[in-house]
């Protein structure tokens, strides 16, 4: 009578049938699995006196280790290159997106049209939504992300028509230098201030030209001749020989178990955006650590970003994203 119970080698036949295991330099005989036990099960003697019946599962376990790290390092290599090819694609999507909304920007104030648009981004987004869940993506997923599209893609509008007052003036100021525009952006940026004399400090401590003209994407003479121009002008000597830089807590905070909040607002021009927010988290009781709010006039996609001393409860979060206020919330 034949027993219909499985053996340990009809695992193994099992296994190496698997379905992932597609490709030749994969696939592992039947009969080196028995060499390899054979071999096995003689050094276990040798060690310890026994060799006994490990059954089933060490079986499966033997064939697996044989071949898996193989396939693990294989198919996490090909996952990687695919996802950098998949990277490349979404930016390149996303750099034809803003140049198409810097022509829409250019279109509505040439007919005289205001340049948010409500309406349509709601539209955009549910659309969106729809088509995330047909994909089966998270729909909060889906409605940040094209909120922070959005934001991106109003900022990128502000910049072609103008509409960042103070910045504007900076560009007009650089206009045909881009290499000196890029200078002033990293001063700007990192808060580092032009001396009297003509030297970058970041507080008390000297920058030198070099190490400023590599994080612009430039040369040493470049740098002299927009700290010569920053000088020369009344207005941007004012702003850049006051600059001071903050330490930022954002990425800090999230690594210390503290709150981080990220807040887009919708118009970040109007009064009582951080009053607002503050309040739905001073009235839980939890401390504020850090309060950082872009200026409209000066960053194209204003951000407030509030380090609070624990993170926040979601009921909080859910209060601060129903805020009139508020186009988008971002948690770290």
């Amino acid at each position: 009578m034949v027993s219909s119970t499985p053996t340990r080698w009809d695992t193994v036949r099992k296994s190496l049938s698997m379905p992932f295991l597609r490709e030749p330099w994969q696939r592992v005989s039947l009969a080196k699995v028995r060499l390899l036990w054979r071999f096995r099960s003689r050094r276990m003697l040798e060690g310890s006196g026994k060799c006994g019946r490990e059954g089933k599962g060490e079986l499966s376990s033997l064939v697996l280790l044989t071949w898996v790290p193989k396939l693990s390092e294989q198919k996490l290599r090909e996952l990687r290159e695919e996802i950098d090819r998949t990277d490349e694609q979404l930016l390149q999507l996303l750099s034809k997106r803003m140049e198409l909304a810097g022509q829409l920007a250019l279109l509505k104030k040439k007919m005289g049209w205001e340049l948010r648009d409500e309406k349509r981004e709601e539209e955009v987004i549910r659309r969106a939504k729809l088509l995330g869940k047909k994909l089966g993506l998270d729909v909060g997923f889906v409605d940040t992300f094209m909120r922070l599209l959005i934001s991106g893609s109003f900022g990128e509008e502000l910049r072609r028509v103008g509409g960042l007052r103070f910045w504007s003036q900076i560009e007009a100021a650089f206009r045909g230098y881009p290499g000196e525009l890029a200078v002033v952006r990293v001063l700007f940026m990192h808060g580092l201030r032009v001396s009297e004399d003509g030297r970058v400090m970041c507080g008390e401590m000297r920058i030198p030209s070099l190490q400023l003209a590599r994080a612009a994407g430039t040369d040493r003479r470049t740098v002299k001749a927009a700290i010569s121009r920053i000088l020369a002008d009344k207005t941007l000597r004012a702003v850049f020989t006051h600059l001071k830089p903050i330490p930022h807590l954002k990425d800090v905070g999230k690594e210390l178990g503290w709150g981080v909040l990220e807040v887009i607002p919708r118009d970040a021009a109007k009064p009582g955006i951080v009053k607002q927010v503050v309040e739905c988290i001073s009235n839980r009781g939890i401390s504020i650590r850090q309060v950082i709010a872009d200026d409209p006039h000066l960053v194209p996609e204003p951000r407030l970003v509030i380090i609070t001393e624990e993170p926040l409860p979601d009921e909080v979060i859910g209060e601060i994203r129903k805020l009139p206020s508020v186009y988008s919330v971002l948690l770290y």
